[in-house]
């Protein structure tokens, strides 16, 4: 007599190392449009100002987003609150450790940044020679 075939539930299917890739590209690019998203909500590009009222009132009031927002003019709860999230491991250092010349270092090069890509993806469209000119 023959033995019992197993159930196929026992037998499970693993994914070939090109699926594990895709589905890692995946995710990885989910973790691209979340960041995107956020930096979306920021809004305008923050004035040096504007991060100082933000930092001052996050360390009176805290996570009060709309507290904190009524001490930065013209910038809702949501927009704070996504420069919270941007910058939330800089912010929840001790107060002597972080300070607002830190945070507006971060966000002058998170700009800078953000300038720098949409530059090199301008340089794409551009004739070769343009191109070379704007690739600092």
């Amino acid at each position: 007599m023959a033995p019992a075939r197993k159930s196929r539930s026992v037998n499970k299917r693993f994914t070939s190392p090109n699926e594990e890739s895709l589905i890692k590209g995946v995710e990885s690019g989910n973790k691209r449009q979340r960041k995107k998203k956020l930096t979306d909500k920021l809004g305008p590009q923050w004035s040096k100002e504007e991060l100082h009222c933000f930092y001052e009132a996050y360390r009176r009031y805290g996570k009060d987003w709309k507290k904190v927002a009524s001490a930065v003019r013209n910038r809702t709860s949501d927009m704070v609150d996504a420069l919270y999230t941007m910058n939330r491991a800089y912010l929840s250092l001790p107060e002597g450790t972080a300070s607002v010349v830190g945070l507006i270092a971060m966000m002058t090069d998170h700009y800078s940044i953000m300038v720098s890509q949409d530059l090199h993806s301008l340089s794409f469209f551009l004739p070769l020679n343009l191109a070379t000119c704007l690739s600092v």
